[in-house]
């Protein structure tokens, strides 16, 4: 489990930069750093236990970098990812222009790379994530679906009458 902040806290053991907001073996949470982290932490991580602290470059510098290139390189989600996606809530694509791993969500159709800054395009066959362009599998199969099975009775053709009882309290 992890975290991303604008900038990271101080651990509340030291003056080091925390990387761990999680809970301590005394109960409340605190921001940890490493060696804290070892030394009071319950030694997880994930719901319930707390989570790892990563910085994330400012919004504002991400902005002004955002330039973009003539032609925007992109990623394809592969089946891997979309299982580590499913189970983590986040899949980690390597950025076509400096190769670090950054997260993204499982249906994000861009991103914005961690390390270097620059948006790129994720293909992605799986999720439609509202590009027009890019109608996923999950999309085509809903569609397909929807017209060989409505989804409302009012949809389809009237149902039969199977059973017709008269109820002695109602008139």
């Amino acid at each position: 489990a992890e975290v991303y902040v604008e900038k990271l806290p101080k651990c509340d053991f030291c003056d080091e930069p925390a990387l761990y907001d999680a809970k301590t073996r005394m109960g409340p949470w605190a921001h940890m750093c490493e060696e804290h982290f070892k030394q009071h932490g319950l030694g997880r991580l994930g719901t319930g236990f707390g989570q790892r602290l990563r910085p994330r470059r400012a919004l504002a510098e991400a902005e002004r970098l955002r330039g973009e290139p003539e032609k925007e390189l992109s990623v394809t989600m592969t089946q891997d990812d979309l299982e580590t996606a499913t189970f983590e809530s986040v899949w980690y694509p390597t950025c076509p222009y400096c190769g670090a791993e950054t997260s993204a969500e499982p249906d994000a159709h861009a991103v914005y790379c961690e390390a270097c800054s620059r948006r790129f395009e994720i293909i992605n066959p799986f999720f439609s994530s509202g590009n027009p362009r890019n109608r996923g599998a999950m999309d085509i199969a809903t569609e397909h679906i929807g017209k060989i099975m409505p989804s409302l009775p009012s949809e389809g053709p009237p149902l039969p009458k199977v059973l017709n009882i008269k109820w002695p309290w109602k008139k």
